[in-house]
């Protein structure tokens, strides 16, 4: 224990909450323990975020309490540990810091079925630039490939587009596509429909066509698609087909060297189309979609070329808060 020369007491920690931040924004903490200081100091990295509203009590006899607004930063590409410190006017020791967890990784959510990141070169395997299999990090051994060497995707970087100089997988407009070598459960709910979540980073430029022309299928599960496709006006949108059911009845638009996080999820009460936070809802699916990925396509691109950093497909239907974890942890790592 630490004293100081009118006998203060360094602050002693036992608990806090919440000790992960997987979003941004302001988030109300509380830290409990004993010996808080009427003036003491609550020190956080400016990795992590910024401190206001402090406020100090005292519960119950011997036990203190902070409580403070944290303004929470912008996410890390991972999940990274990053210390609180509590400070009795420059008093403290070891027991008055608390570890907490900043940023969160798609493997932090329980029902990861693929996840591919193009700016982790050890996960691509590229000759000349031709990336022949993009490995999956999700643990699951999914792997998507292309064996057609025609239709490999580039793996660039250094574009200075909407990705900056980051690296990321390039389709181009000749067929460019991957899919999925194994077979899988897309989803792992039983009964009349099925649920799941999917996720993409992306831009597009080049586009070739004029109205009422596809520029690829972005994301393609089984009997599915959402593909960014221009109307009858020649705005490019995305939209979201399953077998015969057409698209949104308002489509999102997306325009060109702009980069989007894309979430698509269903529930199998409807299904809802996030555009950089902002949702779509289809509704009701006509039908059920079967619960296994075969030939599950990612890219396939044909008038356009389709840039992409980072995709993760869930089997479930994620919650609200894994959504805004998610959308947060891409968005900050790709700067969109």
């Amino acid at each position: 224990m630490s004293y100081n020369e009118s006998g203060k007491q360094a602050p002693f920690i036992t608990s806090i909450s919440p000790s992960s931040f997987g979003s941004t924004g302001v988030t109300s903490v509380t830290i409990d323990g004993t010996r808080f200081g009427v003036g003491m100091d609550v020190l956080v990295p400016s990795d992590l975020g910024y401190v206001s509203n402090v406020v100090i009590t005292h519960p119950t006899v011997g036990s203190s309490r902070v409580v403070f607004d944290l303004d929470v930063a912008a996410l890390p590409s991972s999940s990274t540990s990053r210390v609180i410190t509590l400070s009795n006017g420059g008093l403290l020791d070891s027991n008055s810091r608390t570890t907490v967890t900043h940023g969160m990784s798609p493997s932090d959510i329980s029902s990861l079925a693929v996840w591919l990141d193009a700016s982790d070169t050890s996960t691509v395997v590229a000759s000349g630039g031709a990336v022949s299999q993009w490995d999956d990090k999700s643990g699951n051994g999914r792997n998507f490939e292309q064996l057609t060497p025609a239709d490999r995707p580039s793996l660039v970087s250094n574009l200075g587009g909407a990705f900056g100089n980051d690296q990321h997988i390039q389709f181009g407009p000749s067929n460019d596509s991957m899919s999925v070598g194994i077979n899988f459960p897309y989803s792992t709910v039983s009964g009349s429909g099925e649920q799941w979540t999917a996720a993409i980073v992306f831009y597009y430029n080049g586009f070739s066509g004029s109205s009422n022309t596809n520029l690829s299928y972005l994301i393609k599960p089984q009997g599915a698609s959402v593909t960014p496709a221009s109307n009858s006006s020649g705005v490019v949108e995305v939209e979201w087909f399953k077998y015969s059911q057409g698209g949104f009845s308002s489509n999102p638009e997306i325009v060109a060297d702009t980069a989007y996080v894309l979430l698509i999820t269903n529930d199998d009460a409807n299904v809802t189309l996030r555009l950089n936070g902002v949702a779509h809802t289809k509704g009701t699916p006509n039908s059920t979609y079967g619960t296994t990925a075969t030939g599950y396509v990612l890219g396939w691109s044909f008038n356009a070329n389709m840039h992409v950093g980072e995709f993760c497909h869930f089997n479930q239907a994620l919650s609200a808060s894994e959504i805004t974890q998610l959308e947060s942890y891409l968005t900050s790592k790709w700067n969109v």
